[in-house]
């Protein structure tokens, strides 16, 4: 699924660029204006949002404190 870039637009709505197409993504409702979703009621834009998401939450900028590093006693 290279090439597809993910845009977020907000209220679970999400832009996926294909080609030289543009798709809107609902990720609430995992749903797609795409012919795949069409037919088959998945396709690779819902599974390449589920991916964005999951690596946008999943990967947070921790700060860990001195003291769970153990450099204060």
């Amino acid at each position: 699924m290279e090439g597809l870039i993910v845009s977020e637009i907000g209220n679970g709505l999400f832009t996926v660029k294909s080609g030289s197409n543009n798709y809107i993504v609902d990720i609430d409702r995992e749903q797609c204006t795409c012919t795949g979703y069409f037919y088959n009621k998945t396709c690779k834009h819902i599974r390449a949002v589920m991916r964005y998401v999951a690596r946008k939450h999943l990967n947070p900028k921790v700060e860990i404190c001195g003291d769970c590093r153990g450099e204060n006693g």
